[in-house]
């Protein structure tokens, strides 16, 4: 069963056409998959496209994640175009569960799902009020320098930025 899941998560990588960006083959840690999302699409069959038949799976999000020996992680991902604003807020939105998990993980005991969205809240609202605000730092992209917004959040980043496939140039 998990023979066939890697398989089909490497057909997936292999299929898709975001652009894959990770740290420089000089990189001495691991690497492998880091996530990604998609959906099935359907096609419309027969007489007045009553029946459905499975399409192609059309792939949203692609990442690749790099793990220290340490045990710090990095994850680059790409995901389709579209609003800048909402991409900053998933992603935002995503670092503040992952923090909020981590915490109650190190606490060590339940956490009531009230308080851990207590908590998200907590960290959307600091960000909403300016309390928590995004910089802005250059990261090279195929040898060009482009500008991401980065979010800082305790000991934990993110970086949204936007860079032109290579497959499209």
């Amino acid at each position: 069963m998990r023979a066939c899941h890697d398989r089909q998560v490497t057909r997936g990588y292999l299929e898709c056409d975001l652009p894959l960006y990770g740290l420089p083959p000089s990189w001495r840690g691991e690497r492998g998959p880091g996530g990604a999302s998609g959906h099935k699409s359907f096609q419309r069959r027969g007489l007045l496209g009553l029946w459905r038949r499975s399409g192609p799976v059309v792939m949203h999000s692609l990442g690749l994640g790099h793990r220290t020996p340490a045990g710090s992680s990095l994850t680059v991902s790409s995901h389709r175009s579209g609003d800048p604003e909402d991409l900053r807020g998933w992603r935002a939105d995503n670092l503040f569960r992952q923090l909020a998990f981590r915490a109650t993980r190190d606490v060590g005991q339940p956490t009531s799902a009230e308080t851990f969205e207590a908590t998200v809240a907590e960290r959307q609202d600091a960000l909403r009020s300016g309390r928590l605000a995004w910089s802005y730092v250059e990261i090279a992209v195929d040898q060009e320098v482009k500008v991401f917004d980065v979010l800082e959040v305790d000991d934990a980043w993110i970086a949204v930025g936007t860079a032109a496939s290579s497959r499209e140039q």
